[in-house]
């Protein structure tokens, strides 16, 4: 007896094949020259970035587009720019869900409008540009941030605002991290980010309950994350940590002063 597949299981296995594919490296070279995301010609092989690809705009060029409700994973570099045609909250929202967006240095996210994200990871190096009018943070978020050597220029996004749920509830969903590994400037504040205004009613206190607030490869130094109750600005405060060779200086020169006591 032969058996025959269904038309709908042949159609399901090719499915399945389809969802399995390995990510493509898809490059914009800009050949419309209309600067749009959505219009094919602008891409290497003349096709969209599908879900899952590995996407790169250098070269000093700018997209724009509307939303990225597809898990891309985007990388900015030489002084590119990555914007959105939505220049305030009324004119709409630009949407950036499930997408890792990485922001090199010399390179620009957002053009003044309003950047919902939601399920996003943001990685920012130092030099890097941030000016959306409106970030607003939803479910699980991951904002990374890379020092130099000497530290991280802030970006400035707008108005800072959690959505559904609002906080303490929807801070418990994000991780912000930042990587010392390069960093070799001292101690000291360093602000990463620098919100023109909060909408939210943020505070240190409620800051301090994310998700995750992590000082990656911090070599000798002690550091925090924190929010400044003032400047409305996520910080990295930074301490030295002595080393045993200073320490031991200190326990001898206590040791010398007892015994200079004791003499008397």
């Amino acid at each position: 007896m032969k058996l025959r597949i269904s038309d709908s299981l042949c159609a399901f296995a090719l499915l399945t094949i389809a969802s399995t594919a390995p990510a493509a490296t898809v490059t914009w070279d800009g050949d419309a020259a209309d600067g749009l995301w959505d219009t094919a010609t602008n891409w290497d092989g003349n096709t969209l970035p599908a879900a899952g690809d590995d996407v790169f705009i250098s070269n000093g060029d700018s997209v724009a587009s509307t939303e990225f409700n597809t898990r891309y994973s985007i990388t900015l570099s030489g002084s590119s720019s990555l914007t959105d045609p939505v220049t305030s909250f009324a004119g709409g929202v630009f949407r950036a869900g499930g997408a890792t967006i990485n922001v090199g240095n010399g390179s620009t996210l957002g053009s003044g409008g309003f950047w919902d994200l939601q399920n996003a990871t943001l990685n920012f190096e130092d030099g890097a540009t941030v000016n959306m009018g409106h970030w607003e943070q939803k479910d699980t978020n991951s904002f990374n941030f890379s020092l130099s050597a000497s530290g991280f220029t802030a970006i400035t996004p707008g108005a800072f605002r959690i959505g559904n749920g609002g906080l303490p509830a929807n801070i418990a969903n994000a991780t912000y991290s930042v990587d010392m590994a390069s960093y070799n400037g001292g101690i000291g504040t360093i602000v990463l980010a620098d919100f023109a205004s909060d909408a939210f009613g943020m505070n240190d206190a409620t800051f301090q309950g994310a998700g995750g607030l992590n000082v990656l490869n911090p070599g000798g130094y002690t550091a925090n994350l924190q929010w400044n109750d003032t400047t409305e600005a996520i910080e990295l405060n930074i301490t030295a940590v002595p080393e045993p060779s200073a320490m031991l200086l200190l326990g001898l020169a206590g040791l010398g002063f007892c015994r200079c006591r004791r003499r008397r």
